[in-house]
């Protein structure tokens, strides 16, 4: 009987083991470049939508910037607009209440009243001088008191006697008469008190 010969059997086996492991080897490597190629594009699709929403991001917040600015700018320009019309009303109020003023001191003033001085400050003014008496300045408080509205009603500061004097035109008591009107726009303060006839004398 003829032996049975199983070499070349052997060989081709492991030549097809040697095959197939190569075949394995080969498609894992084919499958891991691939692994590998996809996650690169789906980074780079990643981060190259990352920017474009960084710059769309970007866009809109210098397009915020650029309209606050401009908001900022309209807002400087509406409080200079309304700064300059209160000093256009303030500068009306003051030429009208100064006409009536001098409607006052032209036809109804005090006759006893001399004025020797008048500061005007802004809307504030001061009015010093001789009267014949306290009764005399009373009375000029009551012309001027319809020229409000006022910040400060016109009152007596000062009333004091001054020495005698002697002439036709002597005065016995020098006074200080002050007053503030009321600007534009501004909260009217409490009035201060008139003083009484009684209490101007000296």
């Amino acid at each position: 009987m003829t032996p049975w010969n199983l070499l070349p059997l052997r060989d081709r086996a492991s030549m097809s083991r040697r095959w197939l492991v190569g075949s394995w080897l080969w498609l894992s490597a084919l499958c891991g470049g691939g692994l590998v190629a996809w996650t690169m594009n789906a980074q780079d699709a990643s981060k190259a939508h990352l920017q474009a929403e960084m710059a769309r991001a970007q866009g809109q917040l210098e397009l915020l910037q650029q309209q606050l600015a401009q908001q900022h700018k309209l807002q400087l320009q509406t409080q200079q607009t309304q700064a300059l019309w209160q000093q256009v009303q303030a500068l009306r109020q003051r030429a009208q209440r100064l006409d009536a003023l001098h409607t006052v001191a032209a036809q109804r003033w005090p006759a006893g009243v001399q004025v020797q001085e008048w500061r005007l400050d802004g809307a504030g003014w001061r009015l010093q001088g001789l009267a014949d008496s306290g009764s005399a300045v009373q009375q000029l408080l009551q012309e001027l008191l319809p020229l409000g509205p006022w910040q400060q009603a016109p009152a007596v500061a000062e009333l004091a006697a001054t020495p005698a004097v002697s002439g036709p035109n002597a005065r016995g008591l020098r006074y200080v008469v002050q007053a503030r009107w009321r600007e534009a726009g501004l909260v009217p303060q409490a009035r201060a008190p008139v003083p009484t006839a009684a209490q101007n004398q000296p």
